[in-house]
């Protein structure tokens, strides 16, 4: 589900296919031209009033706009072969942190974002919020996290895990391609430590415990792009 002109903007911009419309009356004739570009590419406009198109909305104020758009979900493997670092959100439990990290993985040149264990919906509301439009250009996937180290075995892909005890990030050498592995909030990485071929923290100073998901999983996505060759 999307809300509001600027995201409905932005998956119209990526070639998403809306499927259904609602609008009120005022937010048609502020965007009317959103509406039109809906119809042309066959989705189904609805007029609906302030009230009814409230109860559809997942936020308090929607600006008259509420959006149903096709799922567009891609495969691990496809994810895997899309080259550069394929970031892993293990368990992230947070939407907002889920969303951020898709929009952090579009900025430093991730392959894609793959959601596995109990990670929270990729499509939810909260997360395509936070991804601000991110989501609708990077390669997602949901899937098990024993397929998935099935398939970077297989794609000689190294695993590399953010982990407290990790290796500082600013001293080691990223490979090409890998995976970046992010645990959940609260409980880490968890069985991902098993399954790691390398493990990497982001030095602190202070009486900071932690990071949290998002600030850790951007930065490390960007010692990594920024230690790639360009």
């Amino acid at each position: 589900m999307l809300e509001g002109p600027t995201l409905l903007t932005e998956a119209l911009e990526s070639g998403i296919h809306i499927e259904t419309l609602a609008m009120t009356e005022a937010a048609y004739d502020r965007h009317r031209a959103l509406a039109q570009w809906c119809e042309s590419s066959g989705g189904t406009v609805l007029l609906l009033e302030e009230r009814a198109l409230a109860a559809l909305a997942d936020t308090a104020t929607p600006q008259g706009i509420v959006a149903a758009a096709a799922e567009q979900l891609s495969t691990l493997s496809a994810v895997l072969d899309a080259g550069g670092p394929a970031l892993v959100l293990a368990g992230v439990g947070d939407p907002g942190n889920a969303g951020t990290l898709v929009r952090c993985a579009e900025a430093f040149g991730a392959g894609g974002v793959c959601f596995v264990d109990d990670a929270v919906d990729a499509l939810s509301p909260k997360v395509v919020r936070a991804a601000m439009g991110a989501l609708f250009r990077v390669p997602i996937a949901r899937g098990e996290a024993a397929e998935l180290e099935q398939l970077a075995r297989a794609r000689s892909r190294a695993i590399v895990v953010a982990d407290l005890e990790g290796e500082p990030c600013d001293r080691f050498e990223f490979p090409a391609d890998f995976l970046l592995v992010i645990g959940h909030e609260r409980r880490g990485p968890a069985a991902w430590l098993e399954r790691a071929d390398a493990r990497v923290r982001i030095p602190q100073r202070g009486r900071v415990e932690s990071l949290n998901a998002a600030m850790a999983g951007s930065i490390l996505l960007y010692e990594a792009a920024r230690n790639r060759p360009s």
